[in-house]
Parts: structure tokens; sequence; C-alpha cells
């Protein structure tokens, strides 16, 4: 489980260190997605697979879960130290300068980690309609469908 908020640089190449807290739970490759305002979240590489495999497209609003959650998928590798590299994509959508250094703000949410440019007032926008959060009642339902199924066998 990831907690704790921590602020790091970022140069302008999109190196970055990921906490050492956070190091072994995510593993040497995991997955950034483009989360809701302009924020980056980060998920182990199980935790990417259980979410999307939870997201069959059965239904249209799952269908543009599904899409939006794999269309900006990307898989970042992380060495010994915990260095890795943010693209320039990601970067630019979480307002960081393309080829400058930058602050980030690291926030452990359970899960999941996110990412964002590091200002003082930014804090995770979580409403009803946030895509994670419909992504993570669809995973439970589901989980709790199989249960059901196997319970009824």
């Amino acid at each position: 489980m990831f907690s704790g908020n921590f602020k790091h640089n970022i140069d302008g190449n999109g190196r970055f260190i990921i906490p050492s807290q956070f190091r072994e739970e995510l593993g040497e490759s995991f997955n950034a997605v483009k989360g809701k305002e302009g924020f980056i979240v980060l998920y182990s590489q199980s935790e990417f697979e259980r979410r999307a495999s939870a997201l069959k497209g059965s239904t249209p609003e799952e269908l543009e879960i599904l899409f939006s959650f794999m269309s900006t998928a990307e898989t970042i590798t992380q060495d010994k130290q915990g260095r890795c590299v943010l693209s320039s994509k990601m970067r630019e959508y979480v307002g960081l300068s393309r080829d400058a250094a930058d602050s980030i703000k690291i926030v452990g949410m359970l899960d999941q980690i996110y990412i964002c440019k590091d200002q003082e007032d930014r804090q995770p926008v979580s409403t009803p309609e946030d895509l994670y959060f419909r992504a993570e009642k669809a995973a439970k339902d589901a989980e709790d469908a199989a249960k059901q199924k196997k319970a009824e066998e």
C-alpha cells in the first residue's frame, strides 16, 4: 500500500527518483496513465493488469473507460536506485517544463501513486465521475461477481 507525500526534482530530460518507500512494491517496470485534472497515476504492473482486465468493454461506459485507461498508458522502468524517466508527453500533461528542471509532488494513494507539478494548493480531484474511481468500482464489481459465481458452483 502506498502512502505519503514527497517532493522530488525532475530534470529537463524527464529523469526523477521514485521514493524509496515505493520502489519494491511498484516493481522494476510499472505503468503511468494520464489521470484527471493533470495528474499522472502510477500503477504496479499487477495492479494495472487487474484494473485493465476488469474492464472488458462490455458496455459503452466500460468501453469509454477502457479506451481512456489504455490509450494513455506508458510503461516505465526504474533502475536499482529508483531512477526513471517520464516521457515528454506526460511531463507536458502535468504542466512541467519540456526542457528545464522542475519540482514534482509524488503522493501515495493506497494502490496507486499520483504525480503532479509541485504546487502548494494542488490536491487530487476525486468526484464520483472521476475515471479512476469508476474503474475501481468496475474492478470491484467484477471481483464480487466472480466470487458469487464461484459460490454458486
